[in-house]
């Protein structure tokens, strides 16, 4: 899986880059997190919320861990599963959309 790369800006602010160096967004420290705010580009205006990973927008990480950033934000492929979960049928609960939509990120996964 490709990964991506975090290249810290400030304190409070770390850039979010795809293996090209295309800029994807920025993890924020917000409220003791690490909120991720998606960003793309319309020609040469920023859209904040907008590019390729803005179904990931204000997905939420307790530290800064490469690894887990790329798995969450690029998609949960590679991910564990779920070893509390003994049925024969998985589901899949992503930590960035639907009902978790801005909760912390903690490794509890399933897939079908």
């Amino acid at each position: 899986m490709p990964a991506l790369t975090l290249q810290p800006v400030n304190d409070g602010v770390v850039a979010v880059l795809l293996q090209s160096g295309e800029p994807v967004g920025q993890l924020k420290w917000i409220g003791g997190l690490w909120k991720f705010k998606a960003m793309g580009y319309e020609g040469a205006d920023l859209v904040p919320g907008g590019g390729p990973l803005t179904a990931r927008h204000n997905c939420t990480f307790a530290q800064l861990d490469a690894a887990q950033v790329s798995a969450v934000l690029l998609g949960a492929s590679s991910a564990p599963r779920n070893p509390s979960d003994t049925g024969s049928k998985q589901t899949h609960k992503h930590p960035c959309t639907g009902a978790m939509a801005g909760r912390l990120f903690a490794i509890t996964w399933a897939f079908e």
